[in-house]
């Protein structure tokens, strides 16, 4: 518990409210991305979360879900989990309306990466192979390569994914020396 003022927050509610919120948002993230399946092209498994790479733009419905619905999941989770346990602030009233607007503000605050990575993305628009090998060589965290991006690196750069993948990146491979006669 810390005290500011005369208000004492609790840590471990405010801390399980975040957690909830994290979570439910990458489960229903990873859920939807499964909605542009025949496009998925592989799995960026990062500390933050696990992102989606796509071959495809998905069609706009596809798109508005995968960015919505975690958001508004997510936000409920911790509507709903705020009304089971006590208020994180002590002296808050316990009332729907206060739930609501902490589990907005939350989302608002933690999904503000997602918000700000679309709107960066209606400006900057890159689909296709670009936005395919931009992903992967920005990517600095394990990618595991779908069915349907290892086939599609295999047809078009004649490469498995670890080859793919050290292109990209311009990882250089170590050379032997005393390899000369």
């Amino acid at each position: 518990m810390i005290l500011i003022g005369h208000y004492h927050v609790q840590l471990f509610a405010l801390v399980s409210l975040i957690v909830v919120w994290l979570v439910t948002f990458q489960l229903l993230a990873l859920l939807f991305s499964q909605l542009a399946r025949g496009a998925l092209a592989a799995w960026n498994v990062g500390f933050l979360g696990v992102t989606a790479i796509y071959l495809r733009k998905p069609s706009a419905f596809v798109r508005f879900l995968q960015f919505v619905f975690p958001l508004v999941g997510a936000g409920s989770a911790v509507y709903w989990l705020s009304r089971l346990q006590p208020m994180f602030v002590s002296s808050m009233p316990n009332v729907k309306d206060l739930h609501l607007a902490v589990a907005a503000v939350m989302t608002v605050i933690l999904g503000a990466p997602r918000i700000l990575g679309a709107l960066y993305e209606l400006r900057y628009p890159l689909w296709g192979e670009a936005r395919f090998i931009d992903r992967v060589a920005r990517a600095q965290s394990p990618i595991a390569f779908t069915a349907v991006g290892r086939a599609y690196i295999r047809e078009r750069f004649d490469a498995t994914p670890e080859e793919f993948v050290r292109i990209v990146r311009r990882r250089q491979v170590p050379q032997i020396f005393g390899t000369h006669s």
